[in-house]
């Protein structure tokens, strides 16, 4: 989706993508045992926000990459079968 919207003369300066930015916003745990620590990031760190739960936790979340990016518009996009979306 990036490459298509960029394809068209415009800049992507945030994405709230499910496999986007939003998948690199937490580090994996340095102390421990590595394989452990992997395992517990990808089990317990669920980038789907039909998962997240909080809906307005994730709208204030969109609210501050917006501020932050200082972007002149959003794209909003509608996946169809997700239960988020409700289709």
């Amino acid at each position: 989706m990036v490459r298509l919207i960029e394809g068209d003369e415009a800049v992507v300066v945030a994405d709230n993508l499910c496999f986007g930015a939003r998948f690199y916003a937490d580090l994996v745990e340095v102390e421990g045992a590595p394989i452990a620590a992997l395992a517990k990031r990808y089990l317990f760190h669920n980038d789907c926000p039909r998962m997240f739960g909080d809906y307005k936790g994730r709208l204030n979340i969109l609210q501050e990459k917006i501020e932050r990016a200082a972007v002149d518009g959003v794209i909003l996009q509608n996946i169809r079968f997700c239960d988020l979306h409700g289709s």
